[in-house]
């Protein structure tokens, strides 16, 4: 319990680290998951220098680091770039499944409740990381707990969002402002991706999304990365369009996301960081031949808040091939229906602790 540390609390002068790994959708879905960012602040509070590492992983960490340096709670962030054929997480996991013959289901016995697969990926998180990052003497947040005889419930917990600064406040109402929409409701698209298999709605479509919103008198910000916004780059010029595919802050759009009223996209990164912030929000997905039953049925799978049945989360599930034949009207009117539900946080998986 923390009050046994009450005489000597400012003494308490540990290194450690947290491990995020990934993709931007990977790592702001898991920023969800990961419990210890919402006690970060109170933590800290209590133990005034405590120094808090964050382990970064990933193919673009200088993209998703964005998402962290705001943070008061983290005092350093450390980065790796894993690139194609380098040491990774799934070697780790391969080694305690395969040499090690760790089989997840018969640990069921041992894991009070828990799902057992969770217990293999904590374990790995506390292995992967030391051998990743060995320059930096830190212990894991899971053994300072340990060790320290504490439980994150005696700590004040802070809604999973992304801290912004005023800087990144001003940028986006710049933006905004440009695009002739400062006094407009925002709906947020993201038509892009550079994973082929989850760019499966045609072009002309989105166009007539982003029409029928215009129409409605809305503006549009259209999410994206310079190298993806070819097939749409005379629509991004139009009045009450705001073009966020250029070189623009990932915590820039983020302030712009949590101003939407809602928010369509694929299967993907911009996604997850609606829903992390509760903004009504309609994905369109294929299913794909990796398809996994995490996909329909794991509240802290990668389809997490449409599974825990949040109500501002919708999917519109076709099979692959199939996309194009989903009427604009219709996901245009879904995400109107779901407008209500802005930051309608209902479920328990914002309190799991994982």
């Amino acid at each position: 319990m923390k009050e046994r540390w009450e005489p000597i609390r400012d003494q308490v002068d540990f290194k450690v680290f947290i491990y995020m790994g990934g993709g931007l959708g990977d790592v702001v879905h898991h920023y969800k998951n990961n419990a210890y960012f919402r006690i970060l602040s109170s933590l800290k509070a209590y133990f005034p220098r405590l120094r808090v590492y964050l382990y970064l992983d990933g193919k673009n960490p200088a993209l998703t680091r964005q998402l962290f340096e705001k943070d008061p709670g983290i005092d350093e962030i450390v980065t790796a770039h894993q690139r194609a054929g380098d040491f990774n997480w799934t070697h780790i996991d391969r080694f305690m499944r395969e040499t090690c013959r760790i089989d997840p289901g018969a640990m069921a016995a041992y894991t009070s409740g828990v799902d057992p697969e969770w217990v293999v990926r904590r374990v790995i998180n506390r292995i992967y990381p030391l051998i990743r990052f060995p320059r930096i003497r830190a212990i894991c947040m899971d053994d300072f707990f340990q060790q320290m005889d504490l439980t994150i419930d005696e700590f004040d917990w802070k809604l999973a969002e992304i801290t912004t600064g005023p800087d990144d406040a001003k940028a986006a109402e710049d933006l905004i402002h440009e695009a002739g929409a400062g006094r407009l409701d925002i709906i947020g698209i993201h038509p892009f991706t550079h994973d082929a298999g989850r760019e499966c709605y045609p072009a002309d479509r989105w166009k007539a999304i982003i029409r029928d919103l215009l129409n409605r008198n809305y503006a549009v910000a259209v999410f994206g990365a310079p190298d993806e916004r070819e097939p749409y780059k005379e629509i991004l010029t139009e009045d009450r369009v705001i073009d966020l595919t250029h070189e623009i802050g990932l915590r820039t759009k983020t302030v712009i996301l949590k101003k939407a009223s809602g928010c369509i996209t694929i299967d993907g990164a911009i996604m997850h960081l609606s829903w992390l912030h509760a903004i009504p929000t309609v994905s369109i997905v294929e299913r794909t031949e990796n398809w996994s039953k995490s996909f329909t049925t794991d509240v802290h799978g990668y389809h997490w808040a449409s599974i825990a049945e949040e109500p501002f989360a919708r999917r519109i599930i076709v099979e692959q091939g199939d996309a194009g034949d989903i009427d604009p009207a219709e996901v245009v009117q879904t995400v109107m229906m779901l407008a209500p539900f802005k930051g309608r946080r209902t479920s328990k998986v914002w309190r799991d602790q994982l």
